[in-house]
């Protein structure tokens, strides 16, 4: 058989799926420790992270069985959800309180910069060649 003949392999990658799966999970600790910190300090707003923190958990929990719709699913919302973050933060957050530019890359790097790599990753590990 030639090479032109040749039908596609795919590539069904393991650690590249575990290595996004546990990249996923980043934001979702990060999430739950920020619920458990406010919720430990008496402030009932801490709860609004849990929600947020079991999205990802959801997500890397599919994952496993269907790595290149949650990859492709990643890859297509994380920008669009960064955009409407960034808006909320320099148009209503402003406002509200003088927080430092560098903390607000830093949990924009926390919060979106895992999701969008762990979605490339899982697109790689179900790639076909």
């Amino acid at each position: 058989m030639t090479a032109y003949n040749r039908p596609a392999r795919t590539i069904d990658s393991p650690r590249l799926r575990l290595a996004a799966i546990g990249i996923l999970l980043v934001p979702a600790l990060a999430l739950l420790a920020l619920a458990l910190g406010e919720l430990s300090g008496g402030e009932a707003s801490g709860v609004q992270h849990i929600p947020e923190a079991a999205v990802p958990l959801a997500l890397a929990g599919v994952a496993w069985w269907r790595a290149r719709p949650v990859g492709i699913f990643l890859l297509v919302v994380t920008p669009l959800l960064f955009v409407a973050w960034a808006a909320w933060v320099m148009f209503v957050r402003e406002e509200e309180g003088n927080y430092s530019f560098l903390a607000w890359i830093a949990a924009a790097g926390v919060l979106f910069l895992p999701p969008l790599l762990a979605g490339w990753l899982l697109v790689r590990s179900s790639a076909a060649r």
